[in-house]
């Protein structure tokens, strides 16, 4: 069963190649688990089990190539849209988990991870990511060096 809580990685955050790697095994293990749990609940139309087919299909291919070692989660993190189809994967799975258990599919209680649509793109929350003082501080600091260069040009 995967853990319960949240993915670490959302639309446009940083973040290191273990977290998406983290994410990746997150989401593999509830893709794993529904697709289990549908060989045993045949309440979905054969329409629905064929879409769902081609997800997974989908889903082994982006896994198989992009994480599976050191090398290769260091070089999927390396490029953004990788995080981004993550987190596209991340929600679709919601909602073919929430169609599932409208078919009358039993998912565990807190098995599911919901997907991250928080986006973090700003640069006020890319500099508390790093631990770096806020936007307002940064500007601030640099308004008083500035006025500082101008003031003390202006006395020479």
């Amino acid at each position: 069963m995967p853990p319960a809580g949240t993915y670490r990685v959302g639309p446009s955050d940083f973040f290191t190649p273990d977290d998406l790697a983290q994410d990746a095994k997150t989401l593999d293990a509830q893709i794993k688990q529904l697709d289990n749990l549908l060989q045993d609940s045949p309440g979905a139309p054969e329409v629905w089990f064929d879409a769902w087919n081609v997800f997974y299909a989908r889903w082994w291919a982006f896994w198989k190539d992009h994480f599976g070692g050191w090398f290769s989660n260091f070089v999927t993190a390396f490029n953004d849209s990788n995080r981004d189809d993550l987190v596209s994967f991340e929600q679709q799975f919601e909602t073919w988990a929430t169609q599932a258990a409208e078919y009358g599919v039993k998912i565990p209680d807190g098995s599911r991870v919901g997907p991250r649509t928080k986006s973090g793109d700003s640069i006020d929350n890319h500099l508390k990511g790093l631990g770096l003082p806020d936007l307002n501080s940064i500007a601030l600091v640099v308004g008083v060096i500035v006025g500082g260069v101008v003031l003390w040009k202006a006395t020479k």
